[in-house]
């Protein structure tokens, strides 16, 4: 003879049982939910496995976060600031520029006739150097340049000039001098 089920939990009936179940398992797992995420650590946590979306707005303090680990790009927005105000001028420098020179003046030399070898000297004034110079003539076609140089001491221009055809030619030697560090 079929047997009869017996009634459970206090008199109550198996459609009872179900609701009663289901709240102990939501009871049981809600208490374990919240007493495992007081147990997790950052050792647990693999490297590079936990992103921005992970962490709740406003759990985290300055002091958690370890120095260098943050990069602009880890920041939204614009991280340059506005200008702040100009520094203090700086001692003055104590390195000397390269040398080089002022007061560059053009000086012409005596005109001479040639009608042979000639030797014509442009002199700079006192305290100046020569740093360039040459010879201009009446006539091209009739004389030569045999030396055009600056002097030993660099205070003239020496020119050596030769009449090689025809007539006497004028020549004119010129320098151009400045003062020198």
């Amino acid at each position: 003879m079929p047997t009869r089920p017996k009634r459970l939990i206090l008199g109550l009936g198996r459609r009872a049982v179900a609701p009663a179940a289901l709240a102990c398992v939501v009871a049981v797992g809600s208490l374990a939910g919240a007493h495992a995420a007081g147990l997790i650590t950052g050792r647990q946590i693999k490297d590079g496995s936990a992103s921005g979306r992970d962490v709740r707005n406003g759990s985290l303090r300055a002091a958690q976060v370890a120095l260098g680990t943050l990069r602009p790009a880890d920041f939204s927005g614009d991280p340059t600031g506005p200008p702040g105000p100009d520094g203090p001028l700086g001692p003055p420098g104590t390195v000397r520029g390269p040398a080089g020179f002022r007061g560059v003046s053009y000086v012409v030399g005596d005109p001479k006739d040639v009608t042979g070898f000639e030797t014509v000297i442009a002199t700079c004034p006192q305290g100046t150097k020569v740093i360039g110079g040459g010879t201009s003539v009446s006539n091209i076609l009739t004389v030569g340049t045999a030396t055009s140089a600056p002097t030993a001491d660099g205070a003239s221009w020496l020119s050596t000039v030769y009449q090689w055809a025809g007539n006497s030619s004028q020549v004119f030697p010129w320098a151009l001098c400045a003062d020198v560090d």
